[in-house]
């Protein structure tokens, strides 16, 4: 989509919407798109983000099939949300969820709130999410690698995780709700979250392929990754740095 709003070149339009209707055709009636996935399991993450893609399209071509099917999907995840959780998120037995995970489902939330004929339930499930991983943030003088609630309902981090993909997507996402309700308390949660990430970044090294890079990281308490580099990381870090240029920008035209 942003290939074609770029050049207004149609090979592009033409090669989304044959994607498009793939996606329609592989859809499940629930929503989701357990076809064809990895491991058969459903994916709130991968499925928003795909939900919001069709959104961008349909906007685009004022295809209503797409627009529907994308819909289906934003309303079965926002459905499950409740004290600013999502149950059964990943649809397994896994308790704990990753932070990259959380802040797939609210980018693609996010990105698909404008495109919406009827976004307020979209938009309150954005928030509650959001402010709930904010003020657990605050509560643990940082954010953690991934997420559970606890049999009384409270959201908690593990704190012996890192996952620098998630903190760099939450930083993305405090930074564009900053941008439509002026919280600085949000505004100050992504900078420290960019911060984080900045001082884990590869500036100088033997090998100038890792320059640049965001390094490995210990995740769910394993020793995990802990000396290779992360393409999701350093490509959230860079969109969250694109982001507070955009705000920045934004803040500047305002004054």
């Amino acid at each position: 989509m942003s290939a074609f709003r770029l050049t207004k070149d149609d090979e592009f339009l033409n090669r989304m919407a044959t994607a498009a209707r793939w996606l329609l055709m592989v859809q499940h009636e629930n929503g989701t798109w357990t076809r064809y996935s990895d491991d058969g399991m459903c994916s709130c993450s991968f499925d928003v983000r795909i939900a919001s893609s069709m959104l961008a399209f349909s906007h685009e071509t004022g295809n209503e099939q797409i627009y529907d099917a994308a819909v289906r999907c934003l309303d079965q995840v926002a459905g499950r949300t409740g004290d600013g959780w999502i149950e059964q998120w990943e649809s397994s037995a896994e308790a704990w969820v990753s932070s990259n995970s959380i802040a797939g489902i609210l980018r693609g939330f996010l990105e698909s709130v404008p495109l919406l004929d009827d976004a307020d339930r979209l938009q309150a499930a954005t928030e509650e999410v959001a402010t709930a991983l904010f003020r657990r943030a605050e509560i643990d003088g940082r954010i953690a690698g991934r997420y559970s609630r606890s049999p009384k309902g409270q959201i908690r981090g593990d704190l012996k995780s890192v996952c620098l993909a998630g903190t760099s997507q939450l930083a993305w996402c405090w930074l564009r709700l900053y941008s439509v309700n002026n919280d600085v308390r949000l505004l100050n949660l992504a900078l420290k979250a960019i911060d984080t990430v900045t001082l884990r970044q590869r500036v100088r090294s033997w090998d100038p392929y890792t320059v640049g890079a965001i390094p490995g990281f210990r995740t769910f308490g394993k020793r995990e990754r802990i000396l290779s580099f992360s393409n999701r990381a350093t490509k959230s870090y860079l969109d969250a740095l694109i982001e507070l240029g955009d705000v920045s920008c934004a803040k500047e035209d305002v004054r």
